[in-house]
């Protein structure tokens, strides 16, 4: 299991979501920033991080995409007020 997988495992727990192409957006997004060393403004996520997810989990865009958007959502809503306001870059 990857860093990235055991962090979104921790935050939302045991689920049957496939959670596969979030681990690569993840990733993909972490190479952007400091591989690449692009800064976060100039990465788009319909076209930087889709389809590089899809490629990766060799899925439809769309499916990718959806998949992708529900496991970030699962996330969000599973984090209490101030690990939002954290993430969020507000102090709590």
């Amino acid at each position: 299991m990857t860093k990235e997988e055991i962090l979104v495992r921790q935050i939302i727990g045991p689920c049957r979501n496939e959670i596969a192409g979030f681990i690569c957006a993840v990733r993909e997004m972490g190479r952007l920033l400091f591989e690449e060393g692009r800064a976060l403004g100039e990465i788009l996520v319909t076209r930087d991080i889709y389809p590089a997810a899809a490629r990766m989990t060799q899925k439809n865009i769309h499916t990718a995409t959806r998949q992708i958007e529900r496991v970030g959502n699962l996330c969000w809503d599973s984090l209490d007020r101030n690990q939002k306001l954290k993430s969020a870059g507000r102090r709590t």
